[in-house]
């Protein structure tokens, strides 16, 4: 069906980011280290501390947490306090040269929270059209309903987190999603605007539709976007 396809090509570009990051940071915790004492905080030691505290996503946030301990960054709590000291000219040059490597992750980490984002919506898409052949149980984490019957699922197109109707609307009216209940400051924004009803995605009917022609018309308006937009996020 069309939403494998989408499935299959969103999980390699997700892979494909990993693999830049994780090569990047790795390459700028070797200009931290080389560059040794600055006198203040580098731009790439900010990017670590905001990153190991607050990305917006819980996946994402436990992804790249991960890279940056295999990568050998430092641990960050807190800002640091540092003496101002006078660069020589060979310093400045490599200050910059790692300001442009962070800029680089900090691309590629907004690039991979929007790929895995993606990725979970039309996954969850996927799995809601395959209810005919495979039912899925879906919990929702504000109210800890299993097993949320179909006509009450709703999914989150900004971020693809399930639940059930009532409780994704309540916190998607106060701009969050509804993962907050479990994961707090690490779950996104949300509106009212990205609640979708898993009803309207439609259900494979093979012997009516053929293979994969029948996905919703919700679902059908996206596949066309991306077709022409050539959408990543």
């Amino acid at each position: 069906m069309a939403c494998d396809a989408i499935v299959h090509e969103r999980q390699k570009q997700l892979d494909e980011c990993e693999a830049q990051l994780l090569e990047a940071l790795g390459a700028a915790v070797k200009q931290e280290e080389k560059l040794g004492h600055l006198g203040s905080e580098s731009l790439f030691m900010e990017y670590v501390r905001v990153a190991r505290n607050r990305l917006g996503d819980w996946d994402a946030s436990k992804m790249v947490i991960g890279f940056l301990d295999k990568s050998g960054a430092p641990q960050v709590e807190e800002k640091p306090v540092y003496t101002p000291i006078e660069l020589t000219d060979e310093m400045k040059a490599n200050s910059w040269a790692h300001r442009e490597k962070t800029h680089e992750i900090r691309r590629l980490t907004k690039e991979l929270v929007g790929r895995l984002r993606s990725l979970r919506f039309f996954c969850g898409v996927r799995d809601l059209q395959k209810q005919k052949e495979t039912l899925v149980n879906v919990p929702c984490p504000a109210c800890e309903i299993g097993g949320v019957p179909l006509t009450e699922v709703a999914v989150l197109s900004c971020c693809g987190h399930m639940g059930c109707l009532a409780c994704v609307k309540e916190y998607a009216e106060r701009g969050e999603c509804v993962y907050r209940s479990s994961v707090g400051r690490w779950s996104s924004v949300a509106r009212s605007t990205n609640v979708v009803r898993g009803m309207t995605l439609g259900v494979d009917d093979k012997e009516r539709d053929g293979e994969g022609r029948h996905y919703g018309v919700k679902l059908e308006k996206i596949v066309d976007l991306i077709k022409s937009l050539n959408f990543t996020a």
